[in-house]
């Protein structure tokens, strides 16, 4: 009777264990992705604005390298800085963040303020869409994802 009991218990945890480990292993990461912008939404209307210009693949690209570091594209300027994830909450900080941002082309100043001055609060990363959330969650960056790094 205990040997059965004892075998029960052991199944059980082996399987809480198994679902504890499945659900870890569903989360997205950023770590590792690169994104392509989409355009920037108006939360309240649903409109998108397509940032001008739109001709190049490497304007308004989004690289994270690492679990904390990551890379933008403007128009002109190269950019980078540093992030805090919280993957639970879905929520993000910018902890460091620079880069020469002179000479922006069109609406390279649209994407790159919110990286700084608005300061991005959250995300949502669904499948191959990003969403960052800014301005008060007013507004969200809405990227693709471009291709998975190395």
């Amino acid at each position: 009777m205990k040997i059965t009991i004892l075998k029960y218990t052991v199944l059980l945890l082996i399987v809480a264990g198994c679902f504890t480990s499945c659900e870890k292993g569903n989360v997205q990461l950023l770590e590792g992705t690169r994104w392509k912008l989409i355009g920037i939404v108006d939360v309240q209307t649903g409109d998108l604005i397509e940032l001008e210009p739109i001709n190049c693949n490497e304007y308004y690209t989004l690289t994270f390298d690492t679990g904390s570091t990551f890379q933008t594209f403007s128009s002109v300027n190269e950019l980078q800085g540093i992030y805090k994830a919280d993957y639970t909450n879905q929520t993000i900080q910018i902890v460091n963040f620079g880069g020469t941002k002179m000479g922006e082309l069109g609406d390279g100043n649209l994407y790159a303020d919110p990286f700084g001055e608005m300061a991005i609060q959250s995300f949502s990363l669904q499948g191959s869409e990003l969403k960052l959330y800014y301005n008060d969650k007013k507004n969200y960056l809405k990227y693709k994802k471009n291709r998975r790094l190395k």
